[in-house]
């Protein structure tokens, strides 16, 4: 315990229990401004790590920084770090003799690429090959290395040495492993069936000769030829793997001979069977299929070729001859059918344009002119189609009948769109007449143009009646806008005369080229030109634009120099981040700062406006581009800071579960100084973290508020059971104060598991005062007592006697209690005062004070005389004062 205490705050972290922390102290020693003194400083546990940690990957990472080549060789045989310590004694020493395997491996493979590597592959031992599969750090390479071995115990050795080591190796040679054993027990089983089969084969020759027997030669042979084409390809597999493949190749070509042999029989049998066949292709040429016809005239050919070397029967002849018509007859239909020209569903579907205009519907029209050309020539060539009455109708002759539906059915949506059109034309001229019967053109020149649009989408054969009637409409309208052209003629006027004042009275910046288009627009509103007088404001008008423009040339000139500006500040913004982003050492970044470089990256390009739309497609191209790689490497970032968040925060959630509340307090807070250190991340993941974070904080947190609060309700009760001891305490001494009760209830206070200091001040009070009341009421009785037992000295006064010495004892008591004596014996006090005074400073026998002293010798005086009984008196009066006096 105390030793891992010392090491978690020794500073070092090669010390630390977490492997990341060590890893980190060892990243820290390998930067390249770690001085030498420090990595020497360093030495010895750097090779302890290397050896014997724990953690693989601090294990690789501390070898990279030895330099001790001792150290390093016995690395050599420890597979998970051995391809690390061959490179690290390499580097150490690039001439190093190869005098271990593994050194050799990595000479061999070190600067090998591509072909190379087979080839340094293939001069390998197989025990190197393994050890190299192991331990090359290339995925690939250790891939080729392990498809390289050949044999079954070198594949399982590789395979048991990968196991929970390399997944990619160990999956590689358990599959070349299996596909051994797999092709290896093809080829076994194949020679053993091919071996049964040509046993069955030779005993069968000598069988009787009929169909039965024939029957199970020909499916003799056919298993045979199967079997020695399956035994071939597990040969070919097999033969990858250098496996001896003698026995196989020479059954195979046993096996081919016996085919032969019995291929002669079958043909010498094959007459009767190709009868019995007959039945199926007339079976065949009914279904009308092309498989079935081309079965037909393989078993005809088949047959003719057959019955020129053996005599057939002259009725079993015609049949074939039979046969052979049909064949012919299908065939031909079947050729017949395949002229027609067919389109595919799809294509036969109409493409409707999206707008209504004549360049949209002109290949519409083509579509369904060809549509409907195509109908006829299909309808044309299915009527003169002679399919056979005794063949079924194939499916290719159903295929076209329902393309024929298809096109039927474009051929008819195009006539319900060409109705439509129209009927949208003659209504957009009913509305047009309408409106001119009212005397209003307003709208109706564009109401002109879209029935012209409409009508110029229709086909050219229907458009002949509505064209008419489109002329007709515009002659009228042509004839209204001529009256309406006398009404306009002072409102153009008056644009002329606000024309000239604004060029005689320019506003500043764009304003007055808005003014300018705004007056233009007015113009443009009142409708075309009809008339002399009216072209001739029209120049007007145009003179005096022409002036009135000419203020915001100069100012849309300066525009033209601050786009030009804005583009090359563009460009010096692009040279920036392009500069910052070549070359930079991510892991070193200040992310924030870069961050912050892409946010004011971005408002800087936005805030460069205007610019030349010529220039802005090319520059935004550029700057997106180096914002994107900006933005990619931040990313990249903050996927590596979210992956060390969600590790926080997975073992925060752990903290969560444990009972120890003290020490998950502490690892809590520790966990959340971790948090803070952690670079940025983007705010959403971030937040999603947060939460369970902080979810995992305020469960331990809460787990530790209730554990508190039932201890300060445990607390809380037992003071307020020493609350009540208190009051009962204080009520008892009221008519008992004596310590013995004190003490009871003392020891009652101090058997409840709290601290004088839980308790309220008002408690603390009242058993103080108890305490001291009982204190008191202890004294006031030691004192009675004394008192009492001081009083058994006194003597009853009786008879005459010298009463000095009683005189000179009072007085002398009285001056050493402190108490005034009376005015009589003032000279006598003074004597004594001064006797004192000299005995003290004599070192003579020091004057007594014990008042038990006092009264036995007031009492060795002798009798008192009834004259000094108040010499008496004034003595034992005086004996408390000289008790409470210091000694």
């Amino acid at each position: 315990m105390f030793e891992k205490l010392s090491k978690l705050f020794s500073g070092n972290p090669l010390n630390s229990d977490d492997a990341a922390v060590r890893l980190e102290g060892i990243a820290q020693l390998a930067q390249a401004d770690t001085p030498a003194e420090e990595r020497s400083k360093h030495a010895a546990q750097l090779i302890e790590l290397a050896s014997s940690d724990p953690d693989i990957a601090v294990r690789q990472a501390a070898i990279a920084l030895v330099s001790d080549a001792t150290a390093l060789k016995p690395l050599l045989d420890d597979e998970a770090v051995a391809q690390q310590a061959a490179e690290a004694l390499l580097n150490l020493d690039s001439r190093r003799s190869p005098d271990h395997a593994m050194l050799r491996h990595v000479i061999a493979l070190r600067a090998a690429a591509g072909d190379e590597i087979t080839a340094a592959i293939a001069a390998m031992p197989v025990a190197e090959r393994i050890h190299a599969a192991l331990a090359h750090p290339s995925v690939d390479a250790r891939a080729d290395i392990a498809r390289s071995l050949r044999t079954g115990e070198a594949l399982h050795e590789l395979e048991l040495a990968s196991r929970d080591h390399d997944k990619t190796t160990n999956r590689i040679a358990r599959e070349r492993g299996e596909q051994l054993k797999t092709a290896s027990a093809a080829v076994a089983a194949g020679c053993a069936e091919i071996a049964r089969i040509c046993e069955s084969l030779k005993n069968h020759r000598g069988e009787a000769i009929d169909g039965h027997w024939l029957s199970k030669l020909n499916g003799l042979a056919s298993d045979l030829a199967r079997e020695s084409q399956n035994l071939t390809e597990s040969c070919s597999q097999l033969a990858s793997f250098d496996a001896d493949l003698t026995a196989a190749t020479a059954l195979l070509a046993d096996a081919n001979s016996l085919l032969a042999e019995v291929e002669s029989i079958r043909t010498s049998h094959r007459m009767p069977r190709l009868i019995e066949r007959l039945a199926g292709v007339e079976t065949a040429l009914a279904s009308a299929t092309p498989a079935g016809a081309s079965q037909a005239v393989m078993l005809i050919a088949h047959w003719q070729d057959v019955s020129r070397r053996e005599q057939a029967a002259v009725p079993i002849s015609k049949r074939v001859s039979e046969l052979n018509r049909r064949s012919d007859e299908l065939n031909a239909a079947f050729a017949a059918l395949a002229s027609v020209e067919r389109l595919k569903p799809e294509d036969a579907e109409l493409v409707f344009p999206l707008k209504e205009t004549a360049k949209e519907y002109r290949p519409f029209w083509r579509q369904c002119r060809a549509a409907e050309r195509q109908l006829g020539e299909m309808t044309r060539s299915i009527a003169a189609l002679q399919w056979p009455s005794w063949a079924a109708e194939p499916a290719e002759l159903t295929d076209a009948q329902m393309q024929m539906s298809y096109l039927q059915q474009a051929v008819s949506d195009a006539e319900t769109e060409t109705t439509r059109l129209s009927k949208k034309a003659e209504d957009a001229l009913a509305a047009i007449s309408a409106k001119l019967e009212e005397g209003k053109s307003d709208d109706v020149g564009s109401m002109l143009g879209n029935a012209r649009t409409v009508i110029s989408c229709l086909p050219k054969t229907r458009t002949g009646d509505l064209e008419t009637r489109l002329g007709q409409v515009s002659a009228r309208y042509d004839e209204l806008t001529d009256w309406q052209d006398f009404a306009t003629r002072p409102k153009r006027e008056a644009l002329v005369k606000a024309m000239l004042d604004l060029a005689e009275a320019p506003l500043e910046g764009d304003a007055q080229a808005k003014n300018v288009k705004a007056l233009r627009a007015e113009w443009l509103e009142l409708g075309s030109i009809r008339k002399p007088e009216d072209r001739a404001l029209l120049e007007q008008f145009d003179a005096a634009a022409e002036k009135a423009f000419e203020p915001s040339r100069a100012f849309f000139a300066e525009q033209k120099e601050l786009r030009k500006r804005n583009a090359e500040a563009r460009d010096a913004l692009c040279v920036e981040l392009e500069t910052y982003l070549d070359g930079r050492d991510w892991p070193s970044t200040d992310l924030k700062e870069a961050q912050q470089r892409l946010r004011n990256s971005r408002e800087a390009w936005n805030s460069l406006r205007p610019v030349d739309r010529k220039k802005e497609k090319a520059g935004s191209k550029r700057f997106e581009a180096a914002m994107d790689s900006l933005h990619k490497a931040l990313k990249d970032c903050w996927q590596a800071n979210i992956a060390e968040k969600e590790v926080i925060v997975t073992e925060a959630e752990a903290l969560a579960q444990a009972t120890d509340d003290n020490r998950s307090i502490d690892k809590i807070k520790a966990l959340q100084n971790r948090w803070k250190a952690v670079g940025p991340t983007p705010r959403g993941e971030d937040q999603k973290l947060w939460k369970r974070l902080r979810a995992a904080s305020d469960a331990v947190f809460n787990s530790r508020d209730t554990q508190r609060k039932a201890e300060k309700a445990e607390r809380k009760t037992h003071i307020e059971a020493a609350i009540g001891v208190i009051a009962r305490l204080t009520e008892e001494i009221k008519d008992n104060p004596v310590m013995a009760v004190f003490n009871r209830y003392r020891d009652e206070l101090n058997a409840l598991p709290i601290s004088p200091d839980d308790l309220p001040k008002k408690a603390l009070s009242d058993f103080q005062e108890a305490k001291d009341a009982c204190n008191a009421a202890e004294k006031q009785a030691k004192a009675a007592k004394r008192l009492a037992d001081l009083n058994a000295f006194r003597s009853e006064p009786d008879g005459d006697g010298d009463i000095e010495p009683f005189r000179r004892m009072a007085v002398e008591v009285e001056l050493t209690a402190g108490i005034d004596s009376p005015g009589e014996d003032s000279d006598l006090r003074s004597r004594l005062h001064l006797e004192q005074l000299q005995r003290k400073l004599s070192g003579s026998e020091p004057i007594e004070r014990d008042p038990k002293k006092v009264a036995k010798n007031w009492q060795s005086l002798g009798p008192v005389p009834a004259a000094a009984a108040g010499y008496q008196d004034r003595l034992f009066a005086a004996l408390p004062a000289l008790a409470a006096q210091p000694k």
